[in-house]
């Protein structure tokens, strides 16, 4: 080999490195960013899939007030049951109730989303590293085999 392409592999060594520790620091920080995201999960709470909302609508009789332009109103519940979706009417005092629930299970997945997002990340990062670290076949040294006597 030439001393320029010697340099040039030294070169591409030292960077390796540098990229190596870099990695190395970003993954040292991980736990202190993830904590947020995972006292959201451990916090213990009540869940409700679904969404609650405010309904307006027409009955369809004739004769109603709501055919008039004064509409039905009431809180309605929006969830799946048994990979179907249902609608239900709820009095006023459990949407309220019901709507704090689905806030919280919004909460939830929000901060399982921020996890699965950081923790492809990580991975990334850990296979950079990996590739980084790896020795190819041609940077291993060849075994001493031992002379019979």
């Amino acid at each position: 080999m030439t001393w320029f392409c010697l340099y040039a592999i030294f070169i591409l060594m030292i960077k390796a490195r540098r990229r190596a520790s870099e990695i190395r620091q970003q993954l040292s920080q991980i736990p202190a960013e993830w904590g947020a995201d995972i006292e959201a999960l451990l916090k213990p709470r009540e869940l409700f899939p679904g969404c609650v909302y405010h309904s307006r609508r027409r009955c369809g009789k004739a004769s109603c007030q709501c055919v008039r332009g004064k509409l039905h109103e009431a809180w309605v519940v929006a969830t799946t049951v048994n990979g179907k979706r249902t609608t239900r009417s709820l009095s006023g005092e459990s949407a309220q109730r019901v709507r704090a629930l689905a806030a919280s299970y919004r909460q939830f997945r929000e901060a399982q989303r921020s996890l699965r997002r950081r923790y492809g990340e990580v991975l990334g990062l850990v296979r950079e590293l990996e590739e980084l670290m790896s020795v190819g076949w041609w940077q291993m040294r060849p075994a001493r085999t031992r002379r019979k006597r």
